[in-house]
């Protein structure tokens, strides 16, 4: 056996002869880690997450370099809508090990993708922003704040916590006590939510509590009154006692409630006013805002639409002009790429395109159609493929999933993910030369990025077995 500190050989009695670490304390912290993980798993399953964040870091403390661990982690911070830790994770599994390691795709789905990456950051800074109107005490800025977080990620579970907090803040019991029983939905054993919870079905006893203590208390002042009122009732006879005024009481009380009144029509009233005016106006401004992006995107669909329909048009009178077989099965198959297209079926108008070379084409109006098409669809349906190319990958079908990472992989020569793919299920295939080939084309066309890395790797380990 090898030590796990110095990597020498050590010798039956479980001491390293080099750096003198006992082995036996390594093994203990690392079936401790293996046991924490499990439990973490188990967690996992049953949707404890805060238990499970909670295991799987303990974990860690015992054994860094558990990728397992590690790579779950990233999962659970990503179910409970905390991208940037899941993203933290997946990249210190990456550093540990470097190839065949899943949280490379687990990164990838984030990272890659603008969307997502963008939301993301959204979610942070609009958060973050909340948690400042609260500290400034806006609470009617951090309101509309936070629900546009929770609008961008309904699983961000702080998040939610938040909305409740602000809403038993405010008293409103009831929907505070709706989002906590989503929360414990999403996260069976969050401590927070039980305790928010336990609070709000816990206000009822307290009150009757207090009402209890308040009758006892009168009922302690009860023998003292009487005293009072036998030694009133003593007096000699003939003495004067001046009659209590009633009415004099009630002109105080009415002067009480009009000083009241005019306190909060001329000081409260009108501060709450402005605060909600202002923020009706930001309200009002930042929907306008989203109301003109969504338009100046639904315009200039309808102009791409329009453009397309038009060419389509022109495409169609211009095939009649044709004789030959091969021109027509050409321009039949744009046509059908076109309708394809229409009914939004991208992934289809993308296999009719790659079989069409665009130099074939002898107008410019096929030219164009050809090339708005490409634009609109090759990207999203390469994408598209790939994503059931890995299905296929992760399940052992080698062959279907070559089908379809090798269409994905035409229709898009930038897809990295689909050529590295590519050359792994020839690789699990033991089909050595093609899976050399792929892995080749991969680190020449792409030096310096991670699946390029991997590539080498795998090239390396093929090249010693050969």
């Amino acid at each position: 056996m090898d030590c796990m500190k110095c990597h020498s050989a050590i010798q039956k009695d479980h001491t390293c002869p080099t750096c003198g670490v006992n082995a036996d304390f390594f093994k203990k912290a690392y079936n401790t880690a293996n046991y924490y993980y499990n439990s973490g798993l188990e967690k996992a399953k049953i949707r404890d997450l805060s238990g499970a964040v909670s295991d799987l870091n303990k974990a860690l403390k015992y054994k860094k370099e558990l990728t397992d661990a590690r790579n779950l982690l990233g999962l659970v911070y990503f179910e409970m809508g905390e991208t940037a830790k899941a993203v933290r994770e997946w990249k210190i599994s990456l550093h540990f090990q470097p190839s065949d390691n899943l949280a490379q795709t687990y990164q990838s789905y984030i990272l890659d993708n603008p969307g997502r990456l963008d939301n993301a950051n959204q979610v942070a800074k609009k958060y973050n922003q909340t948690l400042t109107y609260m500290k400034q005490k806006n609470d009617d800025m951090a309101f509309i704040q936070i629900k546009k977080v929770l609008t961008l990620s309904p699983n961000f579970i702080k998040g939610q916590l938040l909305l409740a907090f602000m809403h038993l803040k405010n008293d409103e019991k009831e929907k505070a006590k709706k989002i906590l029983e989503k929360v414990l939905k999403m996260d069976t054993h969050n401590m927070t939510a039980i305790r928010y919870l336990t609070d709000i079905n816990g206000n009822s006893n307290g009150i009757a509590l207090n009402v209890s203590q308040e009758k006892k208390e009168e009922k302690k002042e009860e023998p003292v009154k009487r005293q009072v009122d036998k030694k009133v009732s003593a007096q000699p006879l003939g003495s004067y006692k001046e009659p209590v005024s009633n009415m004099r009481n009630l002109v105080y009380i009415f002067i009480g409630f009009a000083v009241c009144f005019l306190a909060m029509w001329f000081l409260v009233i009108p501060s709450k006013v402005s605060s909600t005016k202002e923020a009706m106006q930001k309200s009002q401004t930042s929907a306008e805002e989203e109301l003109a992006a969504k338009n100046a995107t639904i315009t200039s669909l309808k102009e791409k639409n329009k453009t397309l329909t038009t060419n389509n048009k022109k495409l169609t009178k211009e095939l009649e002009t044709y004789r030959g077989d091969d021109a027509k099965s050409l321009y039949d198959r744009l046509l059908l790429a076109s309708q394809y297209y229409y009914d939004n079926d991208r992934v289809s108008a993308a296999e009719e395109l790659i079989q069409i070379k665009e130099s074939d084409l002898k107008t410019d109006t096929a030219k164009q159609v050809y090339q708005d098409l490409c634009e609109n669809t090759l990207e999203y349906a390469s994408q598209s493929l790939y994503g059931q190319g890995w299905n296929q990958y992760n399940v052992g079908n080698y062959d279907e999933a070559l089908e379809l990472l090798k269409k994905s992989y035409e229709m898009n020569k930038e897809n990295t993910e689909s050529l590295y793919f590519m050359a792994r299920c020839y690789d699990r295939k033991g089909d050595t030369k093609n899976a050399k080939k792929y892995y080749n084309l991969l680190i020449k066309d792409f030096p310096g990025t991670s699946r390029a890395n991997d590539a080498q790797g795998y090239l390396n380990t093929l090249e010693a077995n050969s």
